[in-house]
């Protein structure tokens, strides 16, 4: 089953979104079904992150592999970017910061 991100991943994910252009409020993925992605997350624990990104429009998948941060910056930026409708780690993540 897929775990959930931890409070404090989520709350660096609110601040790192990109408000909307009229408005104060992050913007909605479920409005435009065009930036809809789904995300796999891997990691070790020497920050090393594997992170697989898949877009509903049209089926196109981004693989990334790249060391970073014990905030995890790099991961936190990408996933803001995307605005996944949904997050998928492994079991093995499961004393990781990422992990809830």
């Amino acid at each position: 089953a897929p775990l959930c991100l931890s409070r404090r991943f989520r709350e660096g994910m609110r601040r790192n979104r990109a408000p909307q252009k009229d408005s104060d409020e992050p913007a909605d993925v479920d409005d435009d079904p065009l930036n809809a992605s789904i995300i796999a997350i891997v990691e070790n624990a020497k920050f090393e992150v594997g992170v697989a990104v898949i877009c509903l429009a049209d089926y196109a998948v981004e693989i990334s592999q790249f060391c970073d941060d014990p905030a995890y910056s790099k991961t936190v930026s990408m996933i803001a970017r995307h605005e996944p409708r949904q997050l998928f780690f492994t079991a093995a993540m499961k004393d990781s910061v990422l992990e809830c």
